[in-house]
């Protein structure tokens, strides 16, 4: 059993051991059924993925079917809670410990512990994306009808 963590502002589940060449829509067919998603982000390179969900409550129905039975393209998936975005230091301390363990190596803030993204130069700013980029548009499925029908 994963056991959720005290922090009941955290709502992102870690997922390891997945193909590099892992889709977005493989995870969502497999975690919207149990509520609404915020985001999805793979991180190929360390053949992992973050799935964070709108609600806590979602997350800890996802985490309690899916853990240790989620299988992707017939490989077993490891799957872990995220770790709140502003505790590098302690992620800093478990990260060594869990990649050690086999855990999720530098889960804190989706990226290695104690690296953040630096800020743009002076006087610089990026434009926003263009509509639509970067946003999922899952209000038209219902998570409740098509549960029953998703491979494990």
């Amino acid at each position: 059993m994963l056991n959720p963590p005290d922090d009941k502002s955290i709502t992102t589940l870690w997922l390891g051991g997945l193909d590099g060449d892992t889709t977005e829509d493989e995870l969502r067919v497999r975690f919207y059924p149990f509520g609404e998603l915020q985001s999805i982000r793979i991180v190929a390179a360390k053949s992992c993925a973050f799935v964070t969900f709108q609600s806590r409550v979602a997350a800890e129905e996802a985490a309690k079917k899916l853990h240790d039975k989620l299988q992707i393209r017939g490989n077993p998936v490891k799957m872990s809670w995220g770790k709140p975005k502003g505790d590098a230091a302690a992620a800093a301390a478990s990260s060594s410990s869990a990649a050690a363990a086999g855990g999720p190596p530098g889960v804190a803030g989706f990226g290695p512990p104690g690296v953040s993204r630096p800020a743009p130069p002076p006087g610089i700013s990026f434009p926003a994306p263009p509509p639509g980029i970067g946003q999922l548009n899952l209000a038209a499925a219902d998570p409740r009808q098509n549960a029953s029908k998703l491979p494990m």
